[in-house]
């Protein structure tokens, strides 16, 4: 199991909204205060440190608070336009899918049952059988046939 003071930073980490280098900067001190707080950090409880820190997100909204005013907004602008980008993304995919399917929908409903719709290639090879020479060629092979002989009646 971790100490206690890894779980504490983790549980900021998470709180924590700003961009990598920000929460890199902010964490490291905040772990170098917990050290000299807590000289014998590997062995001291998360209560402990709880209670002389606070909740990890209360202190995680403390961090923020000490960013410079537009640095943590950015990164909420930043996250919710990267959401935003994969949504409409997602939406662009689903509205060119539903758009072939009811395409090949309405084309389905206006073919009548008797018409079959072919679509040719564009190139067509037409081969001509060449006429057989007899109606039903000779077999290849034919078996000989079995020797037979007479019986003699005895007298």
């Amino acid at each position: 199991m971790s100490p206690a003071y890894i779980r504490y930073l983790k549980q900021v980490r998470r709180a924590l909204c700003c961009s990598r280098a920000e929460r890199s900067r902010l964490l490291g001190g905040l772990e170098q205060e917990l050290l000299d707080a807590f000289p014998d950090a590997r062995h001291s409880s998360f209560e402990q440190i709880a209670g002389q820190f606070g909740a990890p997100e209360t202190m995680a909204q403390e961090l923020q608070q000490a960013l410079p005013g537009g640095a943590a907004c950015a990164a909420r602008r930043q996250i919710r336009g990267m959401w935003l980008g994969f949504l409409a993304c997602l939406l662009l995919i689903t509205a060119v899918a539903g758009a072939v399917v009811w395409r090949e929908h309405e084309r389905a409903i206006n073919t009548p049952p008797e018409v079959l719709v072919v679509q040719q290639p564009p190139k067509v090879i037409l081969v001509q059988p060449e006429p057989a020479a007899e109606p039903h060629p000779a077999p290849v092979c034919e078996l000989p046939a079995a020797p037979y002989e007479e019986e003699q009646p005895e007298a």
